[in-house]
């Protein structure tokens, strides 16, 4: 497991239950999500795409950020 997702519970309390409509004392998760850009998440995608192929001993080429065959 990793430990940076390792985190605490909190309690929710009076504000936070009443902005959100919840019950007050439920368990509260707080995290700070980092999401990837578009370009990010893109490049990831095409890196692992060509891992794999890799893996699999196959010759391809990206097209429109598809992996296909490259014949040449």
């Amino acid at each position: 497991m990793k430990e940076s997702l390792i985190v605490d519970l909190g309690i929710v309390d009076e504000e936070i239950a009443a902005n959100y409509d919840i019950k007050k004392g439920s368990a509260l998760l707080k995290y700070d999500f980092v999401l990837a850009t578009n370009e990010e998440a893109g490049a990831m995608r095409e890196k692992k795409a060509m891992d794999a192929a890799k893996k699999l001993n196959r010759k391809m080429k990206l097209q429109n950020g598809l992996p296909i065959p490259d014949l040449d």
